[in-house]
């Protein structure tokens, strides 16, 4: 007696080698639009997070100058008595703002010769001890910068504008006549989509003449 035995196809009760090659396929390019979206999602939260970082440390920088700059003021007793050096655009080492200040009256001596520059895309701040009674002249005379300037910025500054007005609010055209003085900076960075977004600060600053 010869046994028959029926064939039993692949697909009846499983599946077959192309529908399993379609699944393995499928599954590929739903893990790569996966890694695709969580790529992207972690690419915009670090862009965000820049952002965010850009924003406080631009608020952070018109806070420091601007409390610096609040100390400065003539000083009748002082070696050098202007306090107001220097009025430049602020856009570049020979445009800087510098200016003198008492930040500390318990250091001797507690005046010092701030100068604020963009220079590179940063904004640059240097710190130096107040002049000699006979070398008053001797900031507005440097034609370097220092090599120990610090960086208060990325080199992310599009913009650092200064202008100057005098006790009636017009703008002023020496140092001594100066009562105020505006400050614009301007931050840019890489946002989504490769593209540049900026952002944009402003202050006013009050300081005592003589």
């Amino acid at each position: 007696m010869i046994a028959r035995f029926r064939g039993t196809a692949w697909g009846s009760c499983g599946t077959t080698l192309i529908e399993l090659l379609a699944a393995i396929t499928i599954g590929t390019m739903v893990l790569g639009i996966l890694y695709m979206l969580v790529d992207a999602s972690a690419r915009s939260r670090a862009v965000v997070n820049a952002r965010v970082a850009d924003t406080e440390q631009g608020r952070q920088v018109l806070a420091w100058m601007a409390d610096r700059l609040r100390q400065a003021r003539y000083d009748s007793l002082a070696a050098c008595p202007e306090g107001l050096i220097l009025m430049g655009s602020g856009d570049g080492f020979p445009q800087r703002l510098a200016f003198r200040a008492v930040l500390d009256e318990t250091v001797v001596p507690g005046r010092r010769i701030f100068a604020f520059y963009r220079e590179g895309g940063t904004l640059w701040q240097e710190t130096r001890a107040e002049d000699a009674r006979e070398a008053c002249d001797a900031e507005a005379m440097r034609t370097a910068p220092d090599p120990n300037r610090t960086a208060l910025t990325a080199p992310i500054v599009k913009t650092f504008a200064l202008q100057f007005f005098g006790p009636d609010g017009r703008p002023a055209t020496s140092p001594a006549g100066v009562r105020s003085i505006g400050i614009t900076l301007r931050l840019e960075a890489p946002a989504i989509a490769r593209r540049v977004e900026g952002q944009t600060f402003n202050t006013s600053v009050t300081i005592r003449g003589p």
